[in-house]
């Protein structure tokens, strides 16, 4: 009986050992794996900074630096928003202008889907069959996603 003891605790001890080379195996593989990831994101990393280097160094050449061009970006990133919000203030007045003209009995669709005023007639229908008027307002939608 005691030898019976023995050799089940020898095979546990086995067992347990073989398990650990096991786990020690997988962690050595996955060791291996997030290396390569890693060196494979500094090579990519690398290849970027040098990218970068020489657009800068093309830039200096032409006379440009990069606070110069950044400077630029902003103006021009800032125009085109006063741009965008104006163009999204006439889209909204334009569908509060048509939302009227739907309430109050105004002009009906013309078969090309062209308002009176050349612009086109968004919409979808409801449950009860009436069209309800829409803009998008992609700056809005924008913030909406990033917020």
């Amino acid at each position: 009986r005691l030898a019976k003891e023995l050799r089940i605790a020898l095979e546990a001890q086995h067992s347990r050992k073989q398990s650990l080379f096991a786990r020690r195996t997988l962690a050595r593989d996955a060791m291996s794996v997030a290396e390569a990831l890693v060196e494979s994101r500094r090579a990519e990393l690398n290849a970027v900074r040098a990218q970068n280097d020489a657009l800068e160094q093309e830039l200096s050449e032409g006379g440009v630096s990069v606070p110069e061009l950044r400077a630029r970006t902003a103006e021009d990133a800032a125009m085109l928003d006063a741009e965008i919000a104006e163009e999204r203030e006439r889209s909204v007045g334009l569908v509060a202008a048509m939302g009227a003209e739907s309430s109050s009995g105004g002009h009906e669709r013309q078969a090309s889907g062209l308002s009176d005023d050349g612009f086109i007639e968004f919409g979808r229908h409801n449950r009860k069959g009436s069209t309800t008027r829409w803009a998008f307002d992609p700056v809005a939608e924008e913030a909406a996603h990033t917020a």
